[in-house]
Order: structure tokens, then sequence, then C-alpha cells
């Protein structure tokens, strides 16, 4: 009778010493169908149809998780882990029973029951290096799996290697036998069309390592386990809640300072207004507005860290985003992959601040496909009546989850995520779309409704004789405004609470009044409320350095900081 294993030379006595004990237990066979047991040398079994646990249970697990991201996924990782727990429960029983405990000796039983209890021949090569340490390597083929069979008897070829259960009963009957934790990936699949269902076995840690040793990039693989699969979501739930964290951090630091922005760049605006054109004066005041207008772009960065689907779409122009972007996609992408941009003059969009991350968590994506090097392109284009950021990559899309789906939120590189990215693109009236492209390659496409560029601001129109009552805690924001609205012969009073403003309504008739949004720790509605309760029907413009939620519908709001003359102009429209 042949042998039921293939091993180098060196090992043959060992493994013939398990092939006599296990052939004589499994030819000790007891079938009692009115007793309903089936027992080998004593020891009770089950006979299950092979492709119920293959390919039949991949298709339950498909019906039953199909608003997964990945229902394969799941059911890979349930397999792998039931096999995990049976190969080692079964290494420790045949140990105990053949009276072994040296590493070795406690491995040769394993290839031998696997092949009599059917599930596979082991044929194992012979580079490969059993020892109980951290250098383990066990690099072997299952010419006839039955979970490859099971596929291939089904006419269907698999997108994915399919032999979980084998890699994982045979890393558990190793980790059993060395006393170290293993893992076993299937990078070559006979379901999906090669010669051999091919494995790598190591440690953890050097997984990846292994396989790229042996077979370039990585191959596509079975997860580590169900277990692995919820210790990541806790992971990725963790750091969502840290991101949460800091975005709440993010959003007190940016109210304060557009208060002060505001007061910078207002007073910067009076003194270029009543400085000679072309002075030094004038062109240092000129400097100030630049440095405040760049200030205001990173507050707004802070602010989409806060709550990037809070933010109401705004006019943004992409080309210059990604122009913008294009040194620090360089950086992050890293020297082994070509990064090509290609953009239009200018492509306005309705979009956000919170964009520009988008963007880079797209490139950081399609960086994970190029782990061994590639080309990557970032390009901006019209279709029909959207603007489109497309990256494309030429590596393998098998080799990463981000373009399993993003029907379920994952924090990516930046703590933000796919997921996000897509409920930002359909807040701003678009969509995010990931595809894998015939051939090889990966492209994602952020879609984003066109628009026109903003219009530049009006020139200030004089209020008349109207009252406006400004509403405003911060005394530094306040003062600004009442001496520049003052200076342009505007009637202004000052209040800073809601006490102040009641009071402030009931001396005197008021057309129109300017609130922040926060004060102190009321809000700029209630004291709107306050004035609107004596004087009905006035104008409302609400500003804020954050904040703006709770705010009545269809309310007008100025974000901080803001230009003078547009404040002006809206207080006109007000009217």
């Amino acid at each position: 009778m042949a042998d039921a294993f293939r091993v180098p030379a060196e090992l043959e006595p060992l493994f013939q010493r398990a092939q006599a004990y296990v052939r004589e237990y499994f030819g000790e066979l007891s079938a009692d169908p009115a007793e309903g047991a089936v027992r080998f040398h004593g020891e009770r079994y089950i006979r299950v149809r092979a492709a119920s646990i293959s390919i039949g249970f991949f298709d339950i697990v498909r019906t039953v998780y199909r608003g997964h991201r990945d229902p394969d996924e799941v059911a890979a990782a349930l397999l792998y882990d039931v096999a995990h727990a049976l190969g080692a429960s079964d290494a420790r029983r045949f140990a105990d029973a053949m009276g072994v405990s040296e590493p070795l000796e406690v491995l040769s039983a394993g290839p031998v029951h696997f092949a009599f209890a059917g599930w596979a021949l082991v044929d194992l090569h012979p580079d490969s290096r059993p020892v109980p340490d951290s250098s383990f390597l066990l690099a072997y083929d299952h010419p006839n799996s039955f979970e490859a069979e099971a596929w291939m008897d089904a006419g269907r070829k698999a997108t994915r290697p399919v032999c979980v259960m084998n890699a994982g009963y045979s890393s558990g009957w190793c980790e059993a036998a060395f006393g170290l934790p293993l893992v076993a990936r299937e990078v070559e699949c006979r379901a999906r069309g090669h010669a051999a269902c091919r494995f790598v076995m190591a440690t953890p840690e050097r997984i990846d390592e292994r396989v790229r040793e042996r077979h370039g990039p990585l191959a596509p693989s079975a997860l580590p386990g169900i277990f692995e699969l919820v210790r990541r979501h806790e992971e990725e739930l963790a750091r969502a809640h840290r991101m949460e964290t800091v975005g709440r951090f993010a959003g007190a630091v940016a109210h304060d300072f557009n208060n002060l922005l505001t007061v910078m760049s207002g007073h910067a605006q009076q003194l270029a207004d009543a400085l000679p054109s072309g002075s030094e004066g004038a062109r240092s005041a000129a400097a100030i507005l630049d440095a405040a207008d760049r200030a205001t772009a990173l507050t707004a960065r802070l602010l989409s860290l806060a709550d990037p689907s809070s933010i109401e779409p705004v006019p943004i122009d992409l080309a210059d985003l990604v122009r913008d972007l294009t040194p620090v996609l360089n950086g992050l992408v890293g020297d082994t992959i070509a990064l090509l941009t290609r953009v239009p003059k200018e492509a306005w969009a309705l979009g956000s601040p919170a964009v520009e991350r988008v963007v880079i968590e797209l490139v950081m994506s399609a960086r994970e496909a190029l782990r061994d090097g590639g080309q990557m392109s970032v390009r901006v284009l019209r279709e029909a009546d959207r603007w489109a950021v497309q990256v494309e990559d030429d590596g393998n899309s098998s080799s990463r989850e981000p373009w399993a789906g993003i029907a379920t939120p994952r924090a990516g590189a930046l703590g933000f995520g796919l997921a996000s990215a897509a409920r930002l693109a359909q807040k701003l009236g678009g969509e995010l779309v990931l595809t894998t492209l015939t051939g090889g390659g990966n492209r994602a496409v952020l879609l984003l409704p066109a628009t026109r560029p903003p219009a530049p601001p009006r020139p200030p129109s004089p209020l008349g004789d109207a009252h406006l009552l400004v509403v405003e805690d911060d005394a530094l924001v306040g003062e600004m405004l009442l001496s520049y609205l003052q200076l342009r012969g505007v009637r202004v009073t000052l209040a800073r609470d809601v006490g102040s403003a009641a009071e402030a309504a009931r001396a005197d008739r008021v057309d129109l009044v300017l609130s922040d949004v926060i004060l102190g720790r009321a809000r700029g509605p209630d004291a709107v409320d306050a004035v609107k309760a004596l004087h009905p029907g006035i104008g409302v413009l609400y500003m804020t350095g954050y904040d703006d939620g709770g705010l009545p519908p269809g309310a007008r709001v100025l974000r901080k900081p803001f230009d003078l003359d547009t404040l002006l102009a809206t207080l006109r429209e007000l009217l």
C-alpha cells in the first residue's frame, strides 16, 4: 500500500512509524446504524459530506450575511477557527495515544491522520524548517484537497483560496506539537486553476515575510479566523473613539482660534482701507490678511477632523486641491510608487475641506495594493454634470481589505475610512465608486456635483438709519465689529449676553441682529428670541467659529473669520 504522505527522505522513518499506528487505528472500524454511531479504534467519529463544509457553507453564509461587505470573509474565518481547534485537539489526543512528546514525532502523525481522515494528501517541501522557535517554516502541498475538489466538482472557479479548513487544521496540529502560535496561508489553489493547493505556515508575526520570500507579493489568503476579525473590529472601534475625542478637541480649538482670526483679519482690513494704497503699511496689512486667510484654511481642516459630515457644501476647486496636495501625496506613497497627477486648469465642485482627507484616504488605500511598488495616478476629470477625482493603481486588489466594500464603517489611514468618505460624498450630493479593473488594478472615483466659481463679494452698501444689535460674548471680536461698523456710519449697539441683548431691545428700536451662535453657556437663538419678542420680523444673521447646530431652518450664517465687506453686504440683504 502506498504511503499516505510525501516527506523529505530524512523524515521518512519518523513518518513510517506514525503511519503504522494511524493505519492500525483506522483499521478498527465499527459502524452500527442501529446505534447511530461510527467508531475507529473505539473512538467515535462522524462522517460529513465534504462539500457541505466547503462550497456549501460559503453559499449559506453568503445568504445569511447578504448585507455584509464580504460574507466570504466571515465564512473563511469561521471555518479556519473551527478547523484550527480540531487540529490542536487531535494532535494532543494522538500524542497521548502514541506516547510521544517530541515536536517532530507529534507532527509526524498529523499528515498521516489528515490523509486517512480524507482531508488531503500532504506533500512536505524539503526546505521546510519545523523547529520550536520564531524561525519555524512549513511549506507543503495538498494535491487533492477536499475543499478545492468540492468547488471543482460544482463547476465553479473560486476568486480566492478556498482550503481554509485544511490551513486551519494543519496549523492547529503544528501549534500543539511545537508549542508556539502558528498560522497557515494557502498561496495557490486548484479551485483557482493552479496545479496544487500550496500552503505556507509560520508564526503570525513572520507569515507575511515567509510568503513574500517564497511567492513574491502577498497572495490572496484565508483570514486568520473569526477571533482575529473580532479583535480587528474592536481595534477599529477604539481608533474611531480616539478620533472622535480628537475631533471634539479640534472643534473647541477651532472655535476659539476663529474668534482670534476674526479680530486679526478685521483690524487688518480696516488698516488696509485707511492706509494709502501702495504704502508700506498697506503692504503689511495685506500680508496680515493673507496670513489670516491661510490660517482660516488650516482651521477648516481642524473642523473637518471634528465632524466632516456636518460641514455644508461650498464651492471648491478640485484642480487646485490636487495640485496643492501633490507634494504631500508623493511623500505618502514613497519612492517605490510612481505617482502621476493630471488636473485641468480649474474644476469647481460642491465640496468641503474634508474632501482633502478623502483624497488622501483613497491614495493611502491604493498604496496598500502596491506594497512592492508600482504605478498610481490621481486625475481630475469632468463627467457630465459632475467632477471626478479618480485614484487608480496597477496593484493587486485581493491583497487588501478596503476594496472589499464600504458598507461597514472602517477606520482608515487617517481614522476616517472609506465608509465615512462615502457618506460625506452622499451628503455633498455625490458618490464614491470603488472598482477592481479587468486585468488587474483598482480604481476609486470620488464624484461631486459641478458648480460655478463663487462670485466675488459685492461692494458694501450703507444700512441707512437701521439699528443693528451685535450680540458677541468675545470682547475682542465685539469691539472690532463695533469699530468697523461705526466707522462706516452704521448705528450699532453691542451686547455681550442674552440679558444685555434684551435690555438693548427694550431701550431702542432694533432692525437687525448679528449674533454669535455660542454665547458662553447660552446660545445665540436665545438672544434672538428675546429681541424678537419685542421687535418681530427683524433680520437675523448668525456668526460662528465652529458650531452652527440648533439653528432654526433657513437661518443665515457667516463662518468666522469672515470678510467685513461681505458682512456689511449680507446685513444689507437682510434689511
